[in-house]
């Protein structure tokens, strides 16, 4: 896939999730494209959310959940990382603990997915669970990926994963390079994920700073060494974390550099988006060499995996999202979320 056509569907589908009125209190009035120029947009009234963290949230079971009573309505879990915080009174903070906290049973049933992780949050005020989500659109995971959790305020927190998310990545695409050379793949290729990890380097330390100056602290992560692998699986995973995931995550980076009040995050997303899409469009060109290597049954088992993590994305974006990372951090809301997700998908994900 060509960069120039990439970036001019992900332009569009971010100009037109913009529209919807999503807040822009910045004075931005466009989303920038290739060349740094703005595409003009008309702005709404700001859709209207809830943050998650209100204690006020309502801690009756949602509709569909009556088995978990500790899920407020209107349940965030969000590529923010930083799913919902859940006032103590829907649990024993004394007697679940930390620790307990921690286990995959307690946050299943709390935090409302398998694959969230949580921490108990103890103040003046009180306690409250901290749910996180596994899920964040942010950077390419790399294959034995396990991470930790980031300390500080919402804001910081958010910054703190999305650090941790483009610092993995470095590992990601070392791993990608060597198994593309393994597999004997184009000298092209083996270049782009040579580039792309020296930008997930820059990513993480410019994520850091913001992270910091909200009062974050990134996660540790840990890379577990893996072997290298045949073609299949790594095109499998190509599909999910790149053509999926990566190319998402480019479309909303860009639409935070047009959407966030912060001037340093407008910045900071600004120059990730440029560099993700980039990324992506390296994940479809592996992609298209993949698939004339593959056979006929692994292309198919491809398509369906690909289809299934377009599935999954789409689940993940129907909750909304505290209002301060909306506004502050541009992160989209859910009407507009599922808007870019929509328009992508109709571009790009048809089959």
């Amino acid at each position: 896939m060509r960069e120039t056509e990439l970036r001019g569907i992900i332009r569009r589908a971010v100009q037109a999730s913009l529209a919807l009125g999503t807040a822009c209190s910045n004075g931005s009035s466009g989303v920038p494209d290739a060349s740094g120029d703005s595409v003009a947009f008309g702005a709404d009234a700001a859709l209207d959310a809830r943050p998650v963290s209100d204690t006020g949230a309502s801690l009756d079971a949602a509709a569909g959940d009556a088995g978990n009573p500790c899920r407020p309505a209107g349940f965030d879990q969000v590529a923010s990382c930083v799913s919902a915080v859940i006032p103590g009174t829907c649990f024993d903070a004394d007697t679940l603990g930390p620790e307990a906290a921690t286990t995959p049973v307690a946050c299943s049933t709390l935090c409302g997915g398998s694959r969230a992780s949580c921490d108990v949050e103890r103040n003046d005020g009180g306690s409250a669970l901290v749910c996180y989500s596994a899920a964040c659109s942010n950077g390419r995971r790399p294959p034995g990926l396990s991470t930790g959790r980031s300390r500080g305020p919402l804001l910081g927190r958010y910054f703190a994963e999305v650090a941790g998310r483009e610092a993995a990545s470095v590992d990601a695409f070392e791993i990608l390079r060597r198994e593309l050379a393994n597999l004997g793949a184009p000298v092209r290729l083996l270049r782009a994920a040579s580039r792309a990890r020296a930008d997930e380097v820059r990513h993480a330390r410019l994520a850091a700073s913001l992270a910091r100056r909200h009062g974050g602290r990134p996660a540790s992560f840990r890379v577990r060494r893996v072997a290298l692998r045949s073609l299949e699986p790594v095109a499998i995973e190509n599909a999910v974390e790149g053509c999926v995931r990566e190319t998402f995550g480019a479309a909303v980076a860009m639409y935070q550099a047009a959407a966030a009040n912060d001037a340093n995050v407008r910045y900071v997303m600004s120059s990730l988006a440029n560099d993700e899409i980039r990324h992506a469009v390296l994940s479809w060109d592996v992609a298209a060499w993949a698939q004339k290597e593959l056979s006929p049954e692994s292309c198919a088992r491809l398509c369906d995996v690909r289809g299934d993590a377009v599935s999954s994305l789409r689940q993940e974006l129907d909750r909304e999202v505290p209002t301060e990372l909306a506004l502050r951090a541009g992160v989209p809301r859910r009407a507009a979320a599922i808007h870019l997700f929509d328009a992508l998908a109709a571009s790009l994900w048809r089959s």
